[in-house]
């Protein structure tokens, strides 16, 4: 155990030297061999007011460790103790919150300050918030009254009761800090983030600080409080050893090499694919490495894998299961690649329509060298986003695959494949190859426009580098495949040419971009090592060097920051000399002179993209340190001046002209009231505008619009982005996470986080990289009257795709558009119309092209199949309530499903949902659908407001069976009653909902729908609905009711495994165990484990599962989880049982490979 500074009362005993565990509530210790009872604890910590400093008359400390808030007045009260931090400190804390945390309820758990008063506004310190804005635990750094995110902890992880949770937060002797929490009431552990941060001073307070209103006083209690320092030596007793590096030391032995002491006297190794057992193992010379032998002799560059298991440091902490791959390579020198070792030679990025190759994405790799080359802990990046690859030995003269993991099984054995998780490449983009010291080892900025026809480039062409030998990754080494399979991986490129870079490199411009900036753009790539020389720059003597920005890594242009400005009438003198470009050839020795006149700068008319809109506030009242004024914050990314003038701002219709205004690149503008802009900082700029609108504080659409009409830039923000809260909180503004990203959504809009509650001016407090890679879909599509079809997409699309007639055709010859409009500029739905209307129960097939999103992903060309239907009018009883979902656990959850039971297809724009109110009047009436939607015979339909947030948090719903209608009402968390009526407002169904109508307990029913039992029984018997069964999640929007009657499946047949061979690497569908059941009625609980042939339990897939009386077990591992399971047989176990029956068990085989 680590050696413990327990707080107890009015004694800190600090045990050193020694070791100490804990018995049955005793701390026992040894010392040479005698055993000393020391004291006895009740708890980890025994708190005494009378030892506390702070506001100790508003808590009850008890004699079982824990502290109660007992105030009954809304305030912020605290208590602090001063203790001894060492090098390496662990706390925890636990906590039990019975309310639902708030900005105006939370705990803040102070574990470093310099102030016993923790209200002090000029503290400095360490704290962990809970609850705290985004119902997260997260650490923060506190200087006075700001304080900065250090671990930004998950998201919504607390509930509206029953908090309980214990905080774990170590920092080791290298400052690096660890936050790790316990939900001790559904018993999960999360790990959420770690950091590295120097404090300026070590600081000996610590203690916790309560926020709460009237009504949660005697809602908090903590407890379980302790420090804990790390064992001297060996590091942190907590952390197990971590694998280095594997080296083949023969031809029949490896070295494996940890970052610490090892004991390995119950490891095994197991190799792969020969399936040999090690024949011995000893420990390295400083016994942080174990040496492996094997029988058998290693065959050259053949690829291993060897199966770890066991490994654990001399304190015992075990290193968890793992797979680790190595090459052997004859004994021969493995190097490090460097700059021009290796080259991008072929990129696949839409293989739809290639022959005989696997039809995924993938990027090749060749090794130029004469020598084999590690590519273990290099990086592959696309765009901002960075894989670490795996361990692989790079044979001299050889090509390499990269490509997703799925995707790794698809190419045959002679291909070396190396798989990366989560690998994605768009149809433009920058790739990068860097080696473990992030040194550049080649890229390639590849471009749509590569390719010479749009055919060509709509897929089944890859792009191939020409010639090898030569390092530039532009168009003029690159040129679509031609080989009539589409692509070449691992074999020698189908436009193989000698292509030399000959061209001398040479400046095409210099220019002055500001006071003290210097800009020299390249003809061509020029060497990185080059450009950041500084001593390759000679000035005039008046001026020197400050610093230097390039870019990297193409190197087609250098900026130099002078130690001073150029004014008007002065000139400077810039030498360059030694520059070489990426091929080694020289640049003429250059000397050039800029002289500066009466500045002239071009500057030009913005198009879409380049500004964007990154901060908008609202709700200005209660804002520190900002004015409080309602203003919107523009951003431009480009690196040029762009003119305002004839410019608009627009709210919806209220359109307002810019004036004059030269928006420098890279900076920021704010546009406001004429009145509120001389309330800004003089350091902000500030755009005032006349008549400036009056923002909608909740929701509201922004744009702008440029001197010809054309959209630059929108945003749709809604009171949702506040991190879910019901109500947009005042004194925080929106701000935009990635301003290099143009979708205008939740997706890149978050609060504010500063403490000032918005930044005009400045970069974003949610400032981060957050680039869009994902994939556009079709979200929905529904007829529109006699001869139109609506299709909606689930992202912006490029408006020059989706309003482009030739991407939409029909297989009926005489279906031909005749006209279509689009959302403009959002580009969310498209509509199109045809020349003739459909006929009844006429099948209308209509294949989308594949088109491009607002950030250049691609949309595979796809089909979709409507059936156009006369409406027919509902009677009494044909469409029943048969799902609520009234009080979801997240914002946007709550659901309507109905049952068609009739034989008639039903437009739902004919059907309305309303509230009975104490009256007995009807309102709130909502049409179930703004649009023709069809309700097929014998079909579910959930109806909510939001179909993603739906979808994607109910993993049981059927997204083709959810409908968006974004005007239905809010349903009552307590109790309610529903009416159905059709167009002539007759009643087609009633229900009357409450919570106690729910079969889970109170503390359980948030985030469970209320599911009908039988479609024969009443609406309005309360006997007829129960609660969702667990093991769909609590929710089947969209589909057969866990609690329903099965119709089709023949009831009490138990259990079936419907796979018994799972495929670790496999697809979703081969990955995935299912265990169908099915029983008599529902109540069943269920407890399902996986063990090995030797018996021990691996895995738990269920406990305590609620089962309904038909419905499936999903269980797949994935992640890190994947590599603790070797492959093989294994017992699948399965104990079940309910109220009335006592326990069974049942058993499955089961083999797991890959």
């Amino acid at each position: 155990m680590e050696i413990e500074h327990i707080l107890c009362g009015n004694t800190a005993h600090c045990i050193e030297k020694y070791n100490v565990f804990s018995v049955y509530g005793h701390h026992i210790l040894f010392c040479r061999g005698f055993v000393l009872l020391l004291f006895t604890l009740f708890s980890m910590l025994s708190l005494n007011a009378e030892k506390w400093d702070g506001d100790t008359t508003l808590y009850s400390f008890g004699a079982d460790g824990w502290a109660t808030l007992i105030d009954t007045k809304k305030g912020s009260s605290y208590v602090s103790k001063s203790f001894t931090q060492f090098k390496g400190t662990k706390w925890t804390l636990s906590v039990k919150i019975s309310k639902e945390p708030t900005n105006s309820n939370h705990i803040k758990f102070y574990v470093s300050a310099n102030k016993s008063n923790l209200l002090d506004n000029t503290l400095c310190g360490y704290y962990v918030s809970i609850g705290m804005k985004d119902k997260s635990i997260s650490l923060y750094k506190q200087n006075g009254p700001n304080s900065t995110l250090l671990i930004q902890g998950k998201k919504n992880r607390m509930r509206t009761s029953n908090n309980d949770f214990t905080i774990i937060l170590s920092k080791d002797s290298t400052h690096l800090w660890k936050l790790h929490t316990k939900d001790d009431f559904l018993g999960d552990s999360i790990f959420e983030g770690e950091v590295k941060d120097t404090p300026a001073k070590t600081y000996s307070i610590m203690g916790v600080n309560c926020v709460y209103s009237k009504e949660s006083n005697n809602s908090y209690k903590w407890g379980n409080l302790s420090i804990a320092e790390y064992q001297k030596g060996g590091g942190s007793k907590e952390k197990p050893p971590v694998l280095q590096k594997i080296t083949c030391t023969s031809d029949s032995t490896i070295e494996i090499l940890y970052d610490k002491q090892l004991d390995i006297s119950k490891a095994t190794f197991f190799l792969y694919p020969n399936c040999e057992y090690c024949i011995g193992k000893t420990l390295g010379e400083e016994g942080k490495s174990v040496i492996v032998a094997f029988p058998l002799y290693f065959e050259e560059n053949i690829q291993y894998a060897v199966d770890i298991l066991g490994i654990r440091d001399i304190y015992g902490n075990i290193t968890p299961w793992s797979v680790e791959n190595f090459t052997y390579t004859l004994g021969k020198k493995v190097y490090t690649p460097k700059f021009g070792d290796i080259v991008f030679s072929e990129v696949m990025t839409n293989p739809k329509g290639v022959v005989d190759i696997p039809e995924v994405q993938y990027v090749e790799l060749y090794n130029r060298t004469d020598s084999f080359l590690q590519l273990g802990e290099c990086s592959f990046l696309h765009n901002q986003t960075e894989k670490t690859l795996s361990e692989y030995t790079f044979p001299p003269k050889s090509f390499l695959v990269l490509c997703n993991i799925g995707a790794s099984k698809k190419f045959p054995d002679s291909i070396p494949v190396l798989p990366i998780s989560y690998f994605h490449i768009n149809e433009n983009a920058l790739l990068q190859l860097r080696n473990k010291g992030n040194e550049i080892l080649c890229w390639v900025d590849y471009k749509r426009d590569w390719y010479p026809s749009e055919e060509s480039a709509e897929g089944g062409h890859s792009l191939e580098i020409m010639d090898t030998q030569n390092l530039i990754g532009d168009s003029t080494n690159w040129k679509v495949c031609i080989s009539s399979k589409g692509g070449t991986p691992g074999e020698v490129n189908s436009v193989k040419q000698t292509n030399p870079d000959n061209t001398p490199p040479k400046i095409t411009k210099d220019s002055l971009m500001g006071g003290n900036k210097v800009r020299i753009e390249f003809n061509k790539p020029m060497s990185i090592e080059s450009l950041s020389h500084a001593g390759n720059y000679t000035l005039s003597s008046s001026f020197s060097l400050d610093s230097l920005h390039y870019e990297n890594p193409q190197g087609r242009w250098v900026e130099l920051y002078l130690s001073k400005s150029l004014n008007e009438g002065d000139s400077i003198s810039i030498h360059l000399t030694s520059m070489q470009d990426i091929s080694k050839k020289f640049l003429l020795d250059t000397l050039f002179s800029i002289a500066i006149h009466k500045p002239v700068e071009r500057i030009y008319t913005p198009k879409f993209g380049d500004i964007v809109f990154s901060e908008v506030m609202t709700n200005p009242e209660g804002a520190i340190g900002v004015p409080e004024v309602q203003y919107v914050e523009l951003y431009n990314h480009t690196d040029s001046i762009l003119q305002l003038e004839g410019c608009s701002f627009s709210k919806g219709t209220s359109k307002r002209n810019l004036s004059t205004y030269a928006f420098p690149p890279k900076s920021y503008l704010i546009l406001c009231n004429v009145t509120s802009s001389k309330k800004f900082d003089k350091n902000v700029s500030v755009l005032p505008v006349p008549y400036f609108p009056e923002l909608d504080r909740t929701n509201g659409v922004l744009y702008l619009i440029n001197r010809r009409g054309e959209y630059i830039m929108w945003v749709e923000y809604k009171e949702e982005w506040y991190l879910h809260t019901r109500a947009v909180e005042s004194g925080s503004s929106l701000e935009v996470i990635d301003v290099n990203n143009l979708i205008g959504d939740s997706t890149n809009w978050g609060k504010c986080v500063s403490i000032k509650g918005g930044t005009p001016g400045e970069v974003n407090s949610i400032r981060s990289t957050n680039a869009d890679v994902s994939t556009p879909l079709i979200k929905s599509y529904s007829l529109l009257e006699k001869k139109g079809i609506k299709i909606e997409f689930s992202k912006s699309m490029n408006l020059t795709d989706i309003s482009n007639p030739k991407n939409y055709t029909s297989s009926n010859p005489l279906l031909t558009i005749d006209s279509l409009s689009y959302q403009n500029p959002q580009g969310k739905w498209v509509q199109l119309y045809f020349a003739k209307p459909f006929e009844e129960g006429e099948e209308i097939l209509l294949h989308v092209k594949s088109m491009r999103d607002i950030s250049g992903n691609l949309f595979t060309e796809t089909s979709i199949l409507l059936t156009f239907h006369k409406s027919q009018e509902v009677e009494k009883g044909e469409v029943l309530f048969n799902e609520i979902m009234f009080n979801p656990s997240i914002e946007n959850g709550a659901f309507i499903e109905f049952y068609n039971k009739s034989e008639k297809n039903i437009d739902l724009s004919t059907l309305f949902i309303c509230k009975r109110n104490a009256k007995d009047s009807l309102i709130n009436k909502t049409p179930l659908s703004n649009s023709t939607q069809w309700l097929y015979a014998h079909t579910y339909i959930a109806v909510g407001k939001d179909k993603e947030t739906i979808v994607k948090n109910y993993p049981y719903s059927i997204p083709e069976y959810v409908l968006q209608q974004e005007d239905i009402f809010h349903l009552n968390k307590q109790e309610g009653t529903l009416v159905l009526i059709n167009s002539k407002k007759e009643v087609i169904d009633e229900f009357s909902y409450k919570q106690t109508m729910h079969s889970v307990p109170s503390s359980g029913r948030q985030g469970v729908s209320l599911e009908r039992k039988s479609l024969e029984v009443g609406t309005q018997n309360v006997e007829n609905w129960t609660s969702a069964s667990s093991s769909v999640q609590y929710a089947t929007p969209g589909r057969e009711n866990s609690a329903s009657s099965p119709s089709h499946l023949e009831q009490g047949e138990g259990f079936v495994i419907e796979n018994d061979v799972l495929h670790l690497y496999g697809d979703e569908n081969l990955s995935t165990l299912r265990i169908y059941y099915s029983f008599f009625h529902s109540g069943f609980i269920a407890n399902v484990y996986l063990y090995n042939l030797r018996g021990k339990r691996v895995a738990t897939i269920c406990t305590n599962f609620t089962l309904g009386s038909i419905g499936v077990i999903e269980w797949r591992p994935n992640g890190n989880d994947r590599f603790s399971f070797s492959l093989g047989g294994y017992v699948l176990v399965i104990e079940y049982y309910d109220s009335m029956n006592s326990a069974k068990k049942l058993k499955f085989p089961l083999v797991i490979t890959q």
